[in-house]
């Protein structure tokens, strides 16, 4: 599930998506149960070396910016959009200060696209803000969890401790 979320603040445009997805190796009937129990079974991306970052998101195969750009083709196909995908440039990187990546579409050029009855104008250089992908410790996301009224009762990671699954509970 796709959620797109656009903006103007002066001259600039801002776009945000966010992209939600149900882990295939949870069965559906256990996220219903887990959610009648008010609890939440939820995935989280760890901080790890910032070249393992910049590899995943920059890999060489260009998986991850024909994943960004889909962003594009899903906006012709499903909101009459009229984005040519070879005039914007995949860029992803690392921020530290709100330790997340953020992944962007740069316009390569001057140009103005059609998203239904509305033009939007793209300067070259100008980003869509596709993805932001936040890190946390598990003490970190311990916090933010708490802030949401969950606790975390139990935690699974893979042996480098570079993902977590977490069972969060309504306090």
């Amino acid at each position: 599930m796709f959620t797109l979320h656009f903006w103007r603040e002066g001259e600039r445009s801002h776009w945000e998506v966010v992209n939600m997805a149900v882990d295939s190796g949870v069965a559906q009937e256990d996220m219903i149960q887990v959610m009648d129990e008010q609890a939440v079974l939820i995935g989280v991306d760890l901080k790890k070396d910032f070249n393992i970052l910049h590899r995943a998101y920059n890999d060489s195969q260009g998986v991850t910016a024909q994943f960004n750009k889909h962003l594009l083709v899903r906006m012709n196909q499903e909101l009459d959009a009229n984005f040519q995908l070879n005039q914007f440039g995949h860029y992803a990187f690392y921020n530290p200060g709100q330790s997340r990546i953020e992944m962007h579409l740069v316009s390569l050029k001057n140009q103005t696209v059609r998203i239904g009855g509305s033009e939007i104008s793209f300067k070259l250089g100008e980003s869509i803000w596709t993805e932001s992908s936040y890190k946390y410790t598990l003490e970190e996301f311990a916090q933010f969890a708490a802030t949401a009224g969950f606790t975390v009762e139990r935690v699974w990671t893979d042996p480098r401790k570079l993902f977590s699954v977490q069972y969060l509970r309504v306090m």
